[in-house]
């Protein structure tokens, strides 16, 4: 049977307008473009048959009504695709591929799903199911390269493909360039340029082609452009091994590498197979210059626009470096492989089978055991649309417009072919009898990959495998293969769902790009044994102590470390992925509760919030327990880690103890965090403020910098050394719902129930928190003091009259003192706008205790602060300090000007100005009451309790003589001092902060600014004296290890925190806990 012209490789029939003209001569210039195909275009292709034959499709036509999308189409569209083309033209002839000696005709009614309760029409799109009640499949991260702007140019760098491992998440452009990301961080960290049109798949190496040497892994990519790259993903410089495809295949679609010869194979456009062996070496000159000499050899082609590969025939062999550059020879093409566009590869797992698929609607079964001498031959062809025929829910017969092949999947078992068809059904083939056993039909799209994923490693058959399928109708769907095929999960889909164009997996994450270019990272419980089903619940109270329970063995084991650390994964923590996959899991549950204090609308999401809160600590090994606050307050949560019954091991032995001496006891360090939240509004969020979302290696939320976040880090900092028996300090955390709001009954509850929280111990050796962020964005800091804080409302009120407000054109003049203009008055008597920026406030003794000038090694410590920033933050947090024109001047003393007035100059601020006037636009009204708002910042040396009362002094007196003044008593004055917290600050040269610097410098890489803050944390000025205990002293040192960025915008809209800082942090907090359990031991 004569197959279609466009389809044969050695083509002699050009076509103009979809119909056959006569052949070009050999003179006719092969560069000239015979069919131009715009994205919206698909190819349908017909045999020269009676009209009742089957077509033979090559990419399904798109209709109209569903908007039929296809990667495959467009991907290479742009440089020697046809347009919609119907052709009926003879070519040469191949052999006939729908003898029954070569096709396995199936009956159809063995297609017939048999699960109960499976739909089988494609009338209703399917549910989408996004983060919906089951949690089943959630959305953990979302890749958007348009943001990106170093990158590359604005809207050039769009993903089509996508390869993900516990290593290394690739992204494949559109542009050529392969994009990678760290998988926990998703941070960008490498750019691979090479190809030079779009990355249309990715795959990772068989073992048999990892570099034993280093066993470094091997990314095959394919192109349109019509070449093969393997990258070996190497510590410093990734290296890339460039194969150019005999033939001029047109686009490559699909790679697949025989793990037990290392040959990869490759589906090409031209409908052709080739394969090749690759080469370690590195390549030379003549090399280099010998494949060059014949690719020219071949640039002529009549199958497609010849391509003449400019891009590597021009390129200057000395920039090829250490490439190793190969032709595939004629002997590893096989040009009639199908007829059709070969989508699809898959290897058998342990026999030598190579699978292909094509959009011809056939699959081919390839012996390649020889294929290094011998040309592979077909053992079996198997007809998908003739399978499927009639079993589609309906009296038409599905055309194989429906059943073109573009994904497979072999089952690790080696028993089961899954064949995923342009129509959006899954075909299910047993290899042992050739039958078709099921017919899957719940994507309305073309199936564009499947994946097979074992869960239990250990066993040999199906139980517990999970096929794993993502379609263009926007759908990913997991289906359990020992369960009657039932779709355990399911995401996305519906009419207005985006397109996915590609898909892979790795363990419990798929990753999936859509024609949109987002990448999407979805957590599916369901693809793991190791993570409970109640994680697919949210069921907090096992899924959580599992994770831990999986990670803690390879915690503290930094022999698991290896050269990927350039990649960000440095520790045995990423190679066991289990406890970030913990730590991020309850932070996704634990946002949703909207702990917003002071109000009593979400007094019940508090408790309820601190009772996660405590489930958490219990479940990885804590004693927890909530502890009562103030009436009509919030609870506070208590969690204790007890020691190790062992003493921690030191680098050199101890001297022997005397016999009389008793045995050191472990420090008690106490962790004192916030739950609770400040308000957000929808409105001003670009998400949903109440909901953890991922993008571009960031998480946004309320309370993923300020507090929640870190306090998980810290939690499971800590279970990580007790889990691996490590920990050798008590650690206590002390987490209190109600800081937001003034801390309002912290004081009372903590003396209630000292004894319950200070323990045995009596007194706490060092208070921890992370309630705080970076200078700027680069460098990490240790926080050693902060300013204290006042605040009250001066009031004004009217006491003389009916105590209403008046009508000012009925009452104006008549009313002798107006309040509002007594408290502008009052205000303005606060300030002398004409002294020095640090000397005017005229509240008497306010600046009593300050000094003039800083301390010899304050001063020291300054200048070495502000050495730093210019050294190793230039263009960060100097503009953040002092603004981009002093950077630029580069004026030193203006940025250590600037952190002395943030840091130790006392400020008085008015904040707010309110009056008794309702309506809020009224023009026309005395207001009987007008109130302002205003706080007092101290600094180390004031006396915060002797300067209040000498602002109430000053105010009452001020007030008193505008009244003499006016000669009338009809205002009175009111004070309201809601809260006087002082001032603290610790020394950075206690060894308490040795230890967080060193924790830092070994993390981080990078040793520590060491800095003071503006802010306030209320309670601290008497909960290191509270917290001292009987025995103690001295106050109890406070070690602030920030965890946020300056750019993190706490308490502000779209409030977020880095991945990497979340998972860093995390590190750092163990490490300071180990390091002060030893050196304050």
């Amino acid at each position: 049977m004569p197959l279609p012209a466009h389809n044969s490789a050695p083509a002699a029939a050009r076509y103009t307008n979809g119909s056959a003209t006569t052949p070009t001569s050999p003179g006719a210039d092969p560069g000239q473009a015979v069919h131009t195909l715009t994205a919206g275009h698909a190819i349908s292709l017909s045999r020269s048959t009676p009209s009742a034959a089957r077509p033979i499709v090559l990419v399904r036509k798109r209709s109209a009504r569903n908007r039929k999308r296809s990667l495959r189409s467009s991907s290479a569209a742009s440089s020697h695709r046809p347009s919609n083309l119907s052709c009926e033209s003879s070519a040469p002839t191949s052999p006939d591929l729908s003898s029954p000696d070569s096709v396995d005709d199936v009956d159809p009614a063995l297609l017939r799903d048999q699960s109960t309760g499976r739909s089988q029409s494609h009338a209703s799109p399917p549910t989408a199911v996004l983060n919906g009640p089951d949690q089943s499949m959630t959305l953990a991260h979302t890749l958007d390269v348009h943001a990106f702007g170093s990158l590359g140019s604005a809207g050039s760098m769009i993903p089509v493909s996508v390869a993900i491992s516990h290593a290394i998440v690739a992204l494949g452009c559109q542009t050529g360039e392969i994009l990678l990301f760290d998988p926990v961080t998703f941070q960008h960290k490498s750019t691979l340029v090479g190809h030079t049109r779009a990355v249309l798949s990715m795959s990772w190496a068989s073992p048999a082609d990892i570099d034993s040497a280093t066993s470094t892994p091997r990314l095959i990519s394919t192109s349109a452009d019509g070449t093969s790259r393997m990258w070996a993903i190497e510590r410093q410089e990734p290296r890339a091994e460039t194969v150019i495809i005999a033939s001029d295949p047109g686009s490559l679609y699909s790679a697949a590498s025989d793990p037990a010869t290392g040959a990869v194979f490759l589906g090409c456009q031209n409908t052709s197979l080739q394969w090749f062996f690759p080469s370690n070496r590195a390549s030379s000159s003549s090399a280099t210059s010998e494949a060059k000499s014949v690719l020219q050899a071949r640039e002529f082609s009549y199958f497609f626009q010849s391509r003449k590969l400019h891009a590597f025939l021009t390129q200057d062999e000395r920039k090829l470096g250490t490439t190793h550059v190969s032709v595939v020879s004629d002997a590893h093409v096989i040009p009639h492989a199908h007829i059709g566009y070969v989508y699809a590869l898959a290897m058998h797992p342990s026999k030598p089978w190579l699978f292909t698929g094509a959009g011809d609607g056939l699959v081919k079964v390839w012996d390649v055991s020889g294929a290094a001498h011998l040309t592979p031959t077909v053992l079996r062809t198997i007809r998908i649309a003739a399978a499927g025929a009639g079993d589609s829910g309906s009296t038409a017969t599905p055309s194989a417009a429906d059943f073109g092949v573009v994904s497979l999947a072999v089952s690790p078992c080696g028993a089961t072919l899954y064949v995923g068809c342009q129509g959006g059904t899954i075909a299910v083939w047993d290899l042992e009898t050739g039958q078709c056993i099921r017919r899957l039909i719940e994507h309305t799209d073309d199936v564009v990959s499947l994946h097979v994923v074992r869960t239990d490693p250990s066993r040999t058959d199906a139980m517990g495998d999970r096929l794993v399928s993502t379609a263009m109708d926007g759908s990913v769907r997991v289906w359990a293969l020992h369960d009657n095929y039932a779709c355990l999960a399911t995401v996305g889909g519906g009419r207005d769902a985006t397109a996915i164009i590609s898909a892979s997996v790795d363990g419990d994450r798929i990753a999936t790009v859509d024609e949109l270019g987002h990448c999407h990272i979805w957590h599916a419980p369901v693809l793991s044994e190791s993570i409970p089903a109640a994680a697919a619940s949210m069921d907090v109270q096992s899924s959580i102590s599992d994770l831990v329970q999986c990670a803690s063995s390879a915690a503290c084991d930094s022999s698991t470390s290896t050269h990927l650390s350039d990649f960000g994964l440095s520790g045995a923590e990423e190679s066991a992925p289990h406890m970030v996959d913990a730590m991020l899991f309850a932070l996704r549950g634990w946002l949703p509760y909207k702990t917003v204090s002071g109000d009593p609308q979400y007094a019940s999401d508090c408790r309820a919030g601190a009772q996660y809160l405590r489930s958490i600590l219990a479940q990885v090994g804590a004693e927890a327990s909530l502890l009562p606050g103030a009436p009509g307050r919030n609870p506070l949560v208590l969690g204790r880690f007890h020691p190790a019954s062992s003493a921690p091991a030191h680098d050199s032995p101890s001297p022997p103890a005397p016999e009389d001496a008793s045995p050191p006891q472990p420090i008690h360090i106490v962790y004192y965090a916030h739950y609770d939240v400040v308000p957000a509004s929808r409105d001003q969020w670009a998400t949903d403020p109440f909901t953890l979302t991922g993008k571009n290696g960031i998480l946004y939320g309320r309370g993923v910098s300020d507090d929640k976040g870190p306090i998980l880090a810290a939690i499971f900092a800590v279970a990580e050394l007790a889990a691996a028996g490590q920990l050798h300090a008590t650690v206590t955390f002390l987490i209190e719902g109600e800081e937001e709001s003034g801390s309002v009954g912290l004081q009372e509850a903590v003396d209630a129930h000292a004894d319950q929280i200070l323990g045995a111990h009596g007194g706490a050796d060092v208070i921890v928190m992370s309630n705080s962020s970076w200078l700027g964005n680069q460098v990490p800091c240790l926080v050693y003091g902060q300013r204290g804080v006042v605040h009250a409302t001066v009031t004004v009120k009217d006491v003389s009259g009916t105590q209403s407000d008046k009508h000012a054109g009925v009452e104006g003049g008549a009313v002798h003192a107006e309040p509002l203009p007594d408290l502008v008055h009052l205000l303005a008597q606060l300030t002398d706008p004409r002294a020095p920026r640090d000397r005017r406030v005229k509240v008497p003794g306010f600046y009593d205790g300050v000094p003039s000038e800083l301390a010899e090694d304050e001063d020291r410590r300054y200048d070495e602060l502000v050495a730093r920033i210019m050294q190793e933050e230039q263009t960060d947090v100097q503009a953040h300090v002092v603004g981009c024109a002093e950077v630029a001047a580069g004026r030193a003393h203006k940025i250590k000007q600037s952190l002395v007035q943030k840091w130790q100059t006392p400020t008085l601020t008015m904040s707010r100005v309110t009056t008794s006037v309702g309506g809020g636009e009224s023009k026309t009204v005395i207001p009987h009451k007008a109130s302002a708002t205003i706080s007092l910042r101290t600094v180390p040396g004031q006396d915060t309790a002797q300067l209040v009362a000498s602002l109430r002094e000053y105010l009452e007196d001020t007030f008193a003589e505008l009244q003499e003044a006016q000669g009338c008593g009809g205002n009175a004055l009111e004070i309201d001092v809601t809260t006087a917290a002082d001032w603290w600050e610790s020394s950075p040269s206690d060894p308490s902060f040795d230890a967080c610097a060193r924790a830092i410098k070994n993390v981080w890489g990078i040793h520590p600014l060491f800095v003071r803050e503006g802010g306030s944390t209320l309670p601290l000025h008497w909960l290191r004296r509270r917290l001292a205990g009987p025995s103690r002293t001295t106050e109890v040192p406070i070690v602030n290890v920030p965890l946020a960025q300056a750019s993190d915008r706490a308490h502000l809209s779209n409030e977020c925190i880095a991945v990497r800082n979340l998972i860093q942090g995390r590190k750092v907090l163990r490490e300071s806990i180990r390091n002060l359990q030893e050196q304050l031991l």
